[in-house]
């Protein structure tokens, strides 16, 4: 026995067994985004095509395969193709950047498979209330060259939000115009294609960056302004991160009224002027209070010099009056001054005469500081006149044939009257007015001061005419509506020789009524007809196909399916059914006759091979080779007969 006293004993340290924290683990990698919270911000379309690239796949596979089938979208997670999603989906990636409910229901899933906040400000989705949905994302993708050149040597290749805002047409660094067409294929692309990569073409998959120029250029003001404008939405996709709410409507809304009341005093056709802008479009915001197009906006925080990011994201934001440049308008002469009695204006008129191509006497007025060429036309009438026959005769204008006659004599006057109490449809006025070469405003004047009485006959004659017209078309309308098959109301208009059915609507408005109603009385009982006897067909046998049914109402197979899918449905499932149970039926029936026949061959004492049974026939079996081998495999299991040995097949 050992003794232990002596025995030396060690103590361990234990071990600590409890499970560590472990952060949950994402579906997808958790990709950052790229340069977030500055101007030059990545989109959604470009982080989504970065994660397939990071993931070895492309942008339809990570589609289809991952983001489809956890959207719970059934128009995208089809089992019986499964693998075409993202064809589906491709005509509203264009969507994916802006602020609709495809982009945020977007977001929220790769938020959820890849456990990365914050992927919302790569859209647009922050500016929902403010910003007008009109003209905010581009069609086709676009981007700089010299960024892509940049990006590459960083090592992060990506496409920025700036670019596929459609309000922005310039870098912002480089001040250049952006690119929309590959330079290898020279084809658009979209926002977001199945084989899209940061950097390459869609397409070809060529590289897309440069460092050389781009073709398009701009002038110094133009380049300013686009400038301008880029920097604006720069800064706004820069503080989308740095706010806690989505700032409210009423900041887009009240901005314009309240430069309205700062700079000129409530006029709003002044303040139009002031901004270059419609006045009917300034009223629209001033009274339906409308979210303005982001392009106009920007055009109203530049000519009032307010940040665009100020106008949304503070209160009780107002323009500086001393800062506003407004326009004036450029005068030839100095105001006030009458020009006419110095014979100014007359010399301009008489030097326009000889100037080649001629111009327009509104063109002039314009050169004068004139607002229209009323004035002129009426102080100098003869030399406008020559003005515009010059410039009609230059450009080849043809002729009104209203002033080819200068003069009538009274007996042609008295000629042209009579004739209209003789002819069947009386004309008016100015048609006779027409027909003598006379200008049709006011020819009143002239007939009632040579010829008051016929003038008076035929306007009498023309009102018995037109009663006489409205009294026979409510006849032929009563007549119509006792029509079979009721007629539509544009098939009526047709058939009494009108081009519209305005004259109708206004003199006979309850027949109008009438017809509208009877015909749709009519279309909602053929609909109910229609229905029943689908109803009908559903049970009728043999059952019929979808195509014969369409065929015996008289209607397109994709109409009926349109209008009454629950009852086509049914209708195509119980034929479907029918050709499959008929087909199992002439297969059983096939399969028996090739049983018989085989029974007949073993009775003679020969070996029922299939060539021999189909020699016998003389006709198809019915049967495929392989369910007639089955069929004859069975019957000699049954039977217990061996085949022949090759010999003997070979002697027989």
């Amino acid at each position: 026995m050992v003794s232990t006293t002596n025995a030396k004993f060690h103590v361990y340290d234990s071990w600590d067994v409890t499970p560590p924290k472990v952060s949950p683990r994402s579906y997808l990698f958790h990709l950052k985004p790229a340069e977030l919270g500055t101007a030059l911000s990545e989109s959604f379309t470009g982080y989504i095509a970065r994660l397939a690239a990071q993931h070895c796949m492309s942008v339809s596979a990570l589609f289809d395969h991952c983001l489809a089938p956890a959207s719970n979208k059934f128009y995208l997670t089809s089992k019986e193709f499964p693998s075409v999603a993202f064809r589906s989906f491709s005509p509203a990636t264009r969507a994916l950047n802006g602020f609709g409910a495809i982009a945020a229901d977007w977001v929220e899933l790769l938020e959820k498979r890849t456990k990365q906040s914050g992927l919302r400000y790569l859209t647009m989705l922050r500016w929902q209330n403010v910003l007008s949905e009109h003209s905010l994302s581009r069609i086709y993708r676009a981007w700089c060259p010299l960024c892509y050149e940049e990006q590459r040597e960083s090592g992060v290749i990506y496409d920025c939000l700036l670019w596929t805002l459609s309000t922005v047409e310039i870098c912002p660094i480089h001040k250049q115009a952006f690119v929309d067409r590959c330079p290898h294929c020279h084809r658009h692309l979209n926002p977001l294609s199945h084989k899209s990569r940061p950097g390459y073409c869609g397409g070809c998959e060529k590289w897309l960056g440069h460092s050389g120029k781009t073709s398009r250029s701009f002038n110094t003001n133009e380049l300013d302004y686009k400038l301008w404008i880029a920097n604006q939405m720069g800064e706004l996709i820069a503080a989308a991160p740095t706010m806690t709410t989505d700032p409210p409507q009423e900041r887009a809304t009240k901005f314009v009224p309240a430069c309205i009341n700062v700079l000129t005093d409530g006029n709003v056709s002044e303040f139009a002027r002031v901004v270059d802008i419609n006045k009917i479009t300034v009223y629209s915001w001033c009274y339906e209070r409308a979210v303005l197009r982001n392009d106009l906006l920007l055009k109203v925080c530049h000519a009032t010099h307010v940040s665009l990011v100020d106008v949304l994201t503070k209160d009780n934001v107002t323009p500086n009056p001393d800062l506003v440049v407004r326009p004036r308008r450029e005068l030839l002469f100095t105001p006030g001054f009458r020009r006419h009695i110095t014979g100014e204006v007359e010399h301009v008129l008489l030097a326009a005469l000889k100037q080649d191509p001629p111009p327009t006497v509104r063109e002039i007025a314009k050169y004068l500081g004139y607002k229209a060429p009323d004035f002129l036309h009426s102080k100098y009438p003869q030399l406008c006149k020559m003005l515009t026959a010059r410039y009609r005769n230059h450009f080849g204008y043809p002729q009104n044939s209203a002033h080819k006659r200068t003069h009538l004599t009274d007996e042609e006057i008295e000629h042209a009257l009579k004739e209209a109490l003789t002819v069947a449809v009386p004309p008016s006025i100015k048609q006779i007015a027409r027909s003598l070469g006379l200008s049709t405003y006011k020819p009143r004047q002239l007939f009632i001061s040579k010829f008051p009485d016929l003038y008076r006959r035929v306007l009498r004659r023309r009102a018995d005419y037109r009663m006489r017209h409205k009294k026979q078309i409510g006849q032929q309308l009563n007549a119509i509506i006792r029509e079979q098959p009721p007629l539509t109301l544009d098939q009526v208009t047709k058939r009494l020789g009108y081009k519209a059915n305005t004259y109708m609507r206004k003199h006979y408005p309850d027949l109008c009524r009438r017809i509208v109603e009877r015909h749709a009385q009519y279309r909602k009982k053929l609909f109910e007809d229609i229905c029943h006897t689908l109803e009908g067909i559903l049970h009728e046998e043999p059952p019929l196909s979808l195509r014969a049914a369409a065929t015996r109402l008289g209607r397109n197979p994709c109409y009926l399916r349109l209008r009454f899918p629950n009852v086509c449905e049914a209708i195509a499932k119980r034929y479907a059914l029918f050709l499959r149970e008929r087909s199992l039926k002439r297969k059983e029936e096939a399969a028996v006759r090739l049983r018989e026949v085989a029974l007949q061959l073993l009775s003679k004492g020969i070996y029922p091979s299939f060539k021999r049974i189909q020699s016998t026939l003389n006709i198809p079996c019915g049967l495929s080779r392989q369910a007639a081998h089955d069929v004859l495999r069975e019957l000699r299991r049954e039977l217990k007969l061996v085949p022949p040995s090759r010999s003997n097949r070979i002697l027989e």
